[in-house]
C-alpha cells in the first residue's frame, strides 16, 4: 500500500515532537500556557494589528485558526514579570532566560491567508531538530488529527499538534494571519 507524501510529513512532525524533550509549552523558566478547557473560544473572527504576535494555537479550521496571544519576555523584562507575578520569588532567577506571560487566557479566531505557510520544529530519530514548512491544509491536517499514525521506520505518533497548545510566533498582515513560525520552549 502506497501511502501518501501529506500522511509522511505529518507523521514526521508528530514523532519530532514526541523526541523533543526540551521543547515543550510548559515547563521551568516560564508560565504555563493557559487551560483550553478554563476559557471559550470566540465565534466570530478577531483581528489582530499587524505585525508578529507570540501565543499559542489550539485548533485550526475552515480557513481559520484559534490563539491565545501570550507574552514572550527575555533578560530583566522576564525576571521582572516572572517575580511581579508571583512565579518566583524576589530573590530567585529563572531556570531559563525567558518567560511566557499569559494571564488574559483569550480563544480568539483569526482569519489565516490561504496562502499562509508555518515553520514547524522537527526533530527525526536520531537527528539534529530541523524545521518544515506546511500549507494552511496541512496544518489544518495535523490539527484536526485524532488517530495516532505510524511511520515508515515503524515509530508511533500521537494525533495532533506536536506540542499542544502550539507555542508560535504569526504573522499579522491586513488583518489576517500570513504564516507562524513555531518557538521552541525548553
Amino acid at each position: 500500500m502506497k501511502i501518501p507524501r501529506l500522511s509522511i510529513l505529518l507523521a514526521a512532525l508528530l514523532v519530532a515532537a514526541t523526541l523533543l524533550a526540551g521543547c515543550s509549552s510548559s515547563g521551568a523558566g516560564s508560565g504555563a500556557a493557559a487551560d483550553d478547557s478554563a476559557t471559550t473560544v470566540a465565534q466570530e473572527t478577531a483581528t489582530l494589528p499587524d505585525g508578529t504576535q507570540f501565543g499559542y494555537i489550539s485548533q485550526v479550521s475552515g480557513g481559520t485558526l484559534v490563539f491565545d496571544p501570550a507574552e514572550f519576555l527575555t533578560g530583566a523584562a522576564a525576571l521582572a514579570a516572572a517575580r511581579a507575578d508571583g512565579y518566583i520569588g524576589p530573590t530567585e532567577t529563572l531556570d531559563q532566560n525567558f518567560y511566557v506571560r499569559n494571564d488574559a487566557e483569550e480563544r480568539l479566531r483569526l482569519v489565516v491567508d490561504p496562502a499562509a505557510t508555518f515553520i514547524l520544529n522537527v526533530a527525526p530519530p536520531q537527528a539534529d531538530l530541523t524545521t518544515k514548512t506546511l500549507s494552511l491544509d496541512e496544518l489544518t491536517q495535523l490539527s484536526a488529527s485524532t488517530t495516532g499514525t505510524t511511520g515508515a521506520d515503524g515509530s508511533s505518533f500521537s494525533a495532533g499538534f506536536p506540542q499542544s497548545p502550539l507555542p508560535i510566533d504569526l504573522t499579522i498582515a491586513g488583518g489576517k494571519v500570513t504564516g507562524g513560525k513555531e518557538r521552541c520552549l525548553p
